[in-house]
């Protein structure tokens, strides 16, 4: 349990980091009258790279295999991005396209994700690095 509990708050501190950087640049994109599903795209983009890192090397502990795990990684993010984009859409084309409900839109999306992402990540992207590092500790 106490590992469980380590890991998640890790991966919570990695999410407000991601969140941050994903947020930041969603805001300036937004101000620069980028398209809100564009802007969306763009700044996941962007924080996909840190994610990637930090969940790989810290979160989960994977110590050998961080490139092999790259692939699997962009899948799960892949349909990760694949269902955020598709709720700012909905969220932006039913409430306005607003800089502010496209924001909203945005923060529904991300605690949506989360969830999902913990889930697949711990389960089928780091699963061995999870196991070794249970092992160890």
């Amino acid at each position: 349990m106490k590992i469980l509990h380590h890991r998640v708050t890790k991966f919570v501190i990695t999410g407000f980091t991601n969140t941050g950087i994903d947020f930041g640049s969603f805001a300036i994109l937004l101000a620069l009258s980028v398209n809100p599903v564009l802007a969306h795209i763009i700044s996941v983009f962007l924080a996909i790279i840190v994610s990637f890192t930090l969940n790989s090397k810290w979160t989960f502990g994977d110590r050998d295999n961080g490139i092999a795990r790259l692939v699997p990684y962009l899948i799960v993010t892949g349909i990760s991005i694949g269902l955020s984009t598709s709720v700012v859409a909905l969220g932006t084309h039913f409430l306005g396209d607003t800089p502010t409900m496209a924001m909203l839109s945005k923060v529904g999306a991300s605690g949506f994700t989360m969830v999902y992402n913990y889930f697949m990540y711990n389960k089928f992207v780091f699963k061995e690095a999870t196991l070794i590092s249970e092992r160890s500790e």
